[in-house]
């Protein structure tokens, strides 16, 4: 058969043909369903972009299509990647963010470029039918884009839809409530800092948008519009509010103007936090426990006493630490089976005495990372920790708990806090255990650790 006969074939004729030899006809041909999306645009500046969060995403994102893994995520980072990938890159790590997942017969890939103001796409392709819409939900929301979101889509049966769609127009709701606060948040940062109740009126502004962030579901929002540099600024802005409050606080009992612990102006605050750590730390009335960092008046501290715990405060400034122990003397509440200061450095304190220790979150990242080895190498008997960290909109307060600090500690995760929307810090309770060392009977490193130490010597007050 020439090609001419050939083309003067009908359709039906050449169908029939191919039929006879085997060949499926096109116009009978199945096709696989198959359903692909496109996502591009920036996430928030401060968005995490961490490799276990990257990872995290992309592990999650499975269930949003509807598919089960079968290999991966590969995750690579400027932080995190193998040395194949710096030896291809000339030796030097990589500039962009990216992932791969595959699932059963299907799968996502992921870009983002940090250099490029967070420059974001990713592509989700599936051998079925997904709710398009969420996961573009999930996107959204996990990785905090911004309103320059686009998406273009294909369906099983080839049609694509016409360009790229702005998801912002495909939603009712607002997807940028932190732009209401944009004005009042720029005030905060042009704060005179010499100009004390204009600091004082900045940091009870960071709380008030920070709780009403919490309380309108847009609090991780807010904490990934700011890279770290900015969120630093507002902690400083917010730890010279607290400092100036306290000191305000501590003038007035030693005034005579206050008498009644529980006017403390951040006490409510302190009571649930001191609640919800002894709840999680399982602290009973009679342990043995050490808050490192109180500051001039420990809330905390007072809180748990509350509880029927006593509690030794450690402040390294030694004139803060005067002064709590006179607030204290005055407010009845210094002594034995009660609080106690004890004015040093936390990384010089011999903590081998106590059950519990707290190490509050103003404390530096060198200090803490010190203060756990302390803790560590004086294990003989199991001894929790608790340390305070922030995610979302509570980053504008306090600092988030550095990775260095946790992923060196020699003990496991045995609790966390949950904080409400108005509480502004979570916790994370450790259980140390004894050193494999000093469990075998070689104390030498204990010995020479109490060597280097000082014994608790509390303030008295005449």
């Amino acid at each position: 058969m020439d090609r001419k006969e050939r083309l003067n074939k009908t359709p039906e004729e050449l169908s029939q043909l191919e039929r006879t030899l085997g060949i499926p006809p096109l116009s009978e041909a199945r096709e696989a369903v198959i359903q692909t999306l496109f996502v591009k645009g920036h996430t928030l500046p401060g968005v995490d972009l961490s490799a276990p969060k990257i990872m995290q995403f992309m592990e999650e994102l499975g269930p949003i299509v509807g598919m089960n893994t079968f290999y991966g995520p590969v995750v690579k980072t400027p932080d995190s990647y193998d040395e194949e990938t710096k030896q291809r890159l000339g030796g030097r790590p990589p500039e962009d963010i990216n992932s791969i997942l595959m699932w059963d017969d299907s799968g996502s890939q992921m870009y983002i470029f940090p250099n490029q103001d967070n420059w974001f796409t990713i592509s989700v392709y599936a051998c079925k039918t997904f709710n398009e819409q969420a996961v573009l939900k999930y996107i959204y929301d996990k990785l905090n884009l911004r309103e320059d979101l686009q998406f273009a889509s294909q369906n099983q049966s080839g049609n694509e839809q016409p360009g790229w769609l702005s998801y912002a127009e495909t939603q009712e709701q607002t997807l940028t409530p932190e732009k209401s606060v944009y004005e009042p948040l720029a005030q905060v940062l042009n704060v005179e800092r010499t100009n004390l109740p204009a600091v004082i009126q900045a940091g009870q502004d960071i709380e008030r948008i920070v709780f009403q962030a919490n309380r309108e579901g847009w609090g991780d929002r807010l904490g990934a519009m700011f890279t770290p540099e900015y969120a630093q600024r507002f902690q400083a802005i917010h730890s010279q509010f607290e400092i100036a409050t306290d000191r305000q606080f501590a003038d007035d009992v030693l005034a005579g103007k206050i008498t009644n612990p529980d006017e403390y102006p951040f006490q409510k605050t302190y009571d649930r936090l001191a609640h919800m750590e002894a709840q999680a730390a399982e602290m009973q009335p009679g342990n043995q426990v050490v808050h490192i960092g109180t500051g001039h008046f420990p809330g905390t501290a007072y809180g748990l006493l509350k509880l029927g715990i006593p509690v030794v405060c450690v402040e390294m400034d030694s004139a803060v630490a005067k002064t709590s122990a006179e607030v204290l003397q005055r407010l009845n509440l210094l002594g034995n089976e009660k609080l106690m200061v004890v004015p040093i450095d936390g990384s010089q304190l011999d903590t081998s005495q106590f059950t519990n220790v707290i190490i509050s979150a103003m404390v530096t990242t060198e200090d803490k990372i010190r203060i756990l080895q302390i803790l560590e190498d004086l294990t003989v008997d199991e001894k929790q920790v608790v340390l305070r960290t922030t995610a979302g909109a509570r980053k504008l307060i306090y600092p988030p708990l550095p990775r260095e600090v946790t992923t060196n500690i020699r003990g496991t995760l045995i609790a966390k806090t949950r904080p409400g929307t108005e509480d502004p810090i979570e916790s994370l309770v450790y259980r140390l255990r004894p050193s494999a060392e000093i469990g075998r009977g070689l104390d030498r490193i204990l010995f020479e650790t109490k060597r280097k130490l000082k014994a608790p010597q509390p303030l008295t007050v005449e």
